[in-house]
Order: C-alpha cells, then sequence, then structure tokens
C-alpha cells in the first residue's frame, strides 16, 4: 500500500471521545453491515482490533498501515497507532484513515515518531522542535543505510543534510496536498449537506428572533402597565400587590422554563439559544439530514482546515 493508494483513502473516521464512555472510540462504517464501534482502550493492540473486526464484522483481511504506506506490527498498542493518521484495510477493498485530531499537528511516519519521541525525552525539546530533528535525522540515517560508503566524509554528510531536509520539504508539501484532498473529499460528499446547513441555520436564527422580539414586547408591556397603572390610572397602593403579583408569575414562568428546557438561562439569549435549536432540529429532520453527522463533519473540516494552516 504506497502513498497513492493512501491519498485515494474512500472513507475518513474521526477518533471520537464522549463524557460517558471511559475511553476513545472510532466507528467503522462497513459496507452492508453498517457501523462498527471499536473502543480504543488502554493495553488494546491492533491484533485486538483486527480479531474483534473478524470476528464481529466478518471481515476476512485486515492491514493496519502508517503515513508511509508501511505495515504496522500487530504488538502496537492502538492509543500509539492513533498518534499519526493509521490507514486501515478490510478485505483489500474497504480503505478507511483514521484520524485522531487532539494529538500531534505533523503526521509521521512510524521511524520518525520513535525518533521524535526520544529526542522529546533526552534533550526536553519542544514537540515542535522534536519534530523536526526527528525527521531530520531519520532522512539521514536512512541515507547511510543505504550508502555503500564506510566512512562517511564531512562533504558526504553536508549532501545528505541537504538531502535531507528537501526530503522533509518534500513530505511537508505531500502532506499538505493530502489534507487538502480530504477537505475536498469531505465538502465534495456532503455538497447538500453543507449547503443546507447555512440555509437552515439562517431561518432557525429568524425563527428564534422573532419570538425574543414577542418576549420583548410582552416585557415593556408589563412595565408600560405598572407605570400607567401607577402614575395615570389608579395609585402605588393599589399597584404594588398587582406588582408583586406580575413579578412572582415571572419567576414561576421562569423556574418552569429552566426546568422544561434543562438548564436554559431565563434571559433572552437563553430563550433565543433554546428556541434556535429547538427550530434547527426540526428543520434537519424535515430536510431527512443527520445533524450530530453533519456537525461532526464539519467539526473535521475545520480542524483539518486548522492544520493545513500549521504546515
Amino acid at each position: 500500500m504506497n502513498l497513492g493508494e493512501i491519498s485515494k483513502c474512500l472513507r475518513f473516521v474521526l477518533v471520537e471521545t464522549s463524557a460517558k464512555a471511559q475511553f476513545p472510540f472510532v466507528k467503522i462504517p462497513i459496507k452492508k453491515r453498517g457501523d462498527h464501534e471499536i473502543v480504543l482502550s488502554a493495553n488494546k493492540t491492533l491484533k485486538d482490533i483486527k480479531d474483534e473486526l473478524i470476528n464481529s464484522a466478518n471481515a476476512q483481511e485486515v492491514t493496519f498501515h502508517g503515513m508511509d504506506g508501511s505495515k504496522l506490527s500487530l504488538g502496537t498498542t492502538a492509543i500509539q497507532a492513533i498518534r499519526d493518521p493509521l490507514f486501515l484495510k478490510i478485505d483489500g477493498i474497504q480503505n478507511y484513515g483514521i484520524f485522531n485530531m487532539e494529538t500531534h499537528k505533523t503526521f509521521l511516519t512510524p521511524s520518525q515518531r520513535g525518533l521524535v519521541d526520544s529526542f522529546k525525552l533526552s534533550n526536553s525539546l519542544s514537540q515542535h522542535e522534536a519534530e523536526i530533528l526527528g525527521c531530520f535525522n531519520d532522512y539521514i540515517l536512512k541515507e547511510i543505510e543505504l550508502s555503500k560508503e564506510k566512512i562517511i566524509s564531512y562533504d558526504y554528510f553536508l549532501s545528505l543534510s541537504k538531502l535531507s531536509i528537501l526530503q522533509f520539504l518534500n513530505q511537508q508539501r505531500i502532506q499538505k496536498e493530502y489534507i487538502q484532498s480530504q477537505i475536498h473529499f469531505l465538502r465534495s460528499t456532503y455538497s447538500y449537506e453543507l449547503s443546507q446547513k447555512h440555509i437552515l441555520e439562517e431561518k432557525a436564527h429568524w425563527t428564534s428572533n422573532k419570538l425574543v422580539r414577542r418576549f420583548s414586547y410582552i416585557l415593556l408591556s408589563q412595565y408600560a402597565a405598572v407605570q400607567y397603572g401607577t402614575y395615570w390610572l389608579y395609585s402605588w397602593d393599589i399597584m404594588e400587590p398587582i406588582t408583586c403579583l406580575m413579578s412572582m408569575g415571572d419567576l414561576c414562568i421562569g423556574y418552569a422554563f429552566w426546568m422544561v428546557t434543562r438548564g436554559h438561562k431565563y434571559g433572552l439569549e437563553g430563550i433565543k439559544n433554546f428556541f434556535y435549536q429547538r427550530k434547527l432540529r426540526k428543520l434537519y429532520k424535515k430536510k431527512r439530514i443527520n445533524q450530530q453527522e453533519l456537525e461532526k463533519i464539519c467539526k473535521f473540516i475545520e480542524e483539518l482546515e486548522s492544520r493545513l494552516e500549521n504546515i
């Protein structure tokens, strides 16, 4: 599995976390079998995941690959494997790219990641400094291994250093193109959903703003009624108990709103947010769009664009 095959990966999977789950997890969308959830516990290895896919998802062949296309050892723990993009191939035809956006900003090969960890621990370097030094040394070591020279001269080492810098820059360029291809793939695959998202959000905002304006009119009407009753129609002696009852009514309504909406604040912002979310859910349901899935895709695209800027 070379880099060209990796870039044509059809399915992109995001490592997810949940307040209800102890460990991160991924949902693999296997053809004709639906989503298969894999929990990435601390001691789970790639072999455990392979056995799980074979036994539970009826997969025949399962292989794991790193950024350079090399096969990963099945003894590697899942937590270590997802530090950089992990590529999963099922039955030779289903390709998945598993990404963990909570980890490093630079995608590295397994050998580079090993050097980065060593430099970071032994030299007290920052993550970015260790990544640059690890990549640089990885390319130099590979060139020395391929070299037939028994003695490395200064000029030869200098040429190796220049070549390593070029290879590192080329790796950054390939990663940039790869991320761009992912963004393009996601935007083209979910073009309808993404185009509808803005339209539906505008409609939900319009509805919630209309309701907030009505609520504001009620508050202003209460204030105007109190002023009119106090200074024109009656007196404060008569309006005082009425004002007290109105305040108690507002308090009861606010408490009921907080109970029914499960924690939304009884104020203009809280009311607007509640009715906005409720209207948006109805609009998504009417259009038959999975709101949670679309929000996940949007977050994924934002993370990829942010990572693209940092390369």
